[in-house]
């Protein structure tokens, strides 16, 4: 089964996502007050993750947001309280163990309760990696069914500078979690992007216009 965490892993290659980083790092620590969801879109592959990954660990993005940072793979599979219960744990130490043994007792409603007291009133990032459907969002979100398009209940609107950052394949899911925010939409990389990309995985950065000729043209034949 497919896991993400936040973690870049050494050595990891990306080319062809430098503007869309600027502008998904713009969006996290400029602009309105107001919590804002933000959506990167696209095909399962496409380099979402990827690109979160990289914004979420962003020197500018760690330094405005501190501690308050969380990373959580939602999936197919969503389950809140999973999920919260994660959050938590990235974002909120108990005072003592009595405390976090109480904790593990709440259920999926208590344990989202629980969550938006701790985040309520302070600037937080949480990243929601994979969320599939619209349905998803709501049950995560706690959106009411009488209240459809609204913020939910567990993360706190404010006007802190909060932000969610959540990847998924179906851009209902973005427009719906927050319909004011220009979505990130991730494409194919271009010809020249994959062959820079082919070369840097292959060749370990060497620079490509020192490669053996026929070497260049097996790779401009296999790109």
């Amino acid at each position: 089964m497919r896991q993400s965490s936040a973690r870049i892993e050494e050595g990891h290659v990306t080319v062809g996502l430098e503007g869309k980083e600027k502008q998904l790092v713009k969006q996290l620590i400029k602009g309105v007050r107001e919590r804002r969801v933000i959506s990167v879109v696209g095909l399962g592959g496409i380099g979402k993750t990827t690109l979160a990954k990289k914004v979420y660990n962003h020197k500018e993005v760690v330094e405005y947001f501190g501690r308050l940072r969380a990373w959580v793979y939602v999936s197919r599979d969503c389950k809140p309280r999973d999920i919260y219960q994660k959050i938590l744990e990235e974002v909120y130490t108990p005072a003592a163990q009595e405390e976090a043994e109480k904790i593990t007792t709440f259920d999926e409603e208590q344990l989202g309760n629980f969550l938006r007291n701790k985040l309520e009133g302070k600037k937080y990032l949480v990243v929601l990696d994979d969320v599939w459907t619209c349905e998803d969002w709501n049950c995560l979100a706690k959106v009411s069914v009488n209240e459809p398009g609204s913020a939910g209940r567990v993360f706190p609107v404010g006007k802190n500078g909060s932000r969610l950052l959540v990847t998924t394949r179906d851009e209902n899911v973005a427009k719906l979690a927050d319909a004011r925010v220009t979505l990130i939409t991730m494409q194919f990389l271009s010809q020249q992007n994959s062959w820079d990309l082919l070369c840097r995985k292959a060749f370990l950065d060497a620079d490509p216009l020192a490669f053996p000729e026929p070497l260049l043209e097996l790779g401009k034949e296999m790109d």
